[in-house]
């Protein structure tokens, strides 16, 4: 009897010993799988970018910047053009992926739905918040549009009045205009879900008296209805044409801008807008960073 619990009290320390060791080694084996899972969960932007070798875009058609022709596919302009080549001269391959809701894309780029927004970045105070911009690839001119032969007013400054009615869309560069300079004015909402071209239509069938939208948009409509509306001159404002990125990305943001100021530099920039604005009417070219002399 006594030789047999003997034997039970030494197999029970030899079955502890056993456990604790298979405990201990559980235990290592998982300390040294967290960091590997904890990376990958924690995998930036500019990592995925360079392992897969592609740039996913969201992007909003907005024409003419950019368009996306609904028969091929195909997404065109002047933003396209200028990622397109982005692509090709960083050896990385564009994936147009995911159309962009105005409302949640700042959410979606951060939470990495895609890799960059490749619309123009469309970039102001309240954006800036949430998403970072890369270096302007060119500037864009925002003016006043009203129907064509309206003579009721002579400046901006009689605009705001409530005796005008402007047309805005939510989250967009009309509404933060109405706020900044004419707060007085009456207002005809467009859905954030609309196009420039609802803003553009809304003082064309009288909805509203006035808007803001961007002159090459405005352009474009008017080579089809040079009797619906009409410019006001001078521009309200210029807006940086840029990509957004997330937050926290800088090898990303400085690896677009390398290849912008290469593209800038090299006049490639230059001549992608003179192909879509041959007369310099609706973008306006990043100054070079020098005086172009030489000794001779």
């Amino acid at each position: 009897m006594v030789l047999l619990c003997g034997l039970k009290r030494s197999s029970l320390v030899i079955f502890r010993r056993v456990n604790m060791r298979q405990m201990i080694l559980t235990l290592l084996i998982y300390l040294l799988a967290m960091p590997a899972a904890f990376a990958k969960d924690k995998e930036s932007t500019y990592d995925r970018v360079i392992r897969t070798g592609e740039i996913r875009c969201g992007y909003l058609p907005w024409p003419p910047l950019l368009s996306k022709d609904m028969n091929t596919g195909e997404v065109e302009g002047p933003v396209a053009d200028y990622i397109n080549r982005i692509g090709e001269v960083l050896d990385l391959k564009i994936i147009w992926s995911t159309e962009l809701n105005l409302t949640t894309y700042l959410q979606d780029l951060n939470n990495k739905r895609f890799d960059m927004e490749c619309g123009g970045g469309w970039p102001n105070a309240i954006r800036g918040k949430y998403v970072d911009y890369t270096a302007p690839i060119f500037y864009m001119p925002f003016q006043i549009i009203k129907r064509k032969g309206d003579s009721r007013f002579t400046d901006l400054v009689a605009l705001n009045d409530p005796d005008f009615t402007m047309a805005i869309m939510d989250g967009e560069n009309s509404a933060a205009t109405k706020q900044l300079k004419f707060p007085k004015s009456n207002v005809v909402e467009i859905p954030s879900s609309g196009q420039v071209s609802d803003l553009i239509l809304a003082v064309a069938t009288k909805k509203a008296d006035f808007t803001v939208v961007n002159t090459p948009s405005a352009l474009a409509y008017m080579q089809n209805n040079q009797d619906k509306i009409e410019l006001v001159e001078p521009p309200v404002k210029y807006i940086p044409i840029n990509i957004s990125i997330a937050q926290d990305e800088p090898k990303l943001k400085t690896m677009l801008n390398v290849a912008t100021e290469q593209l800038v530099l090299s006049g490639e920039i230059d001549q992608i807008l003179k192909n879509h604005d041959p007369e310099h009417a609706s973008y306006v070219r990043v100054a070079k960073p020098y005086i172009e002399e030489l000794n001779k």
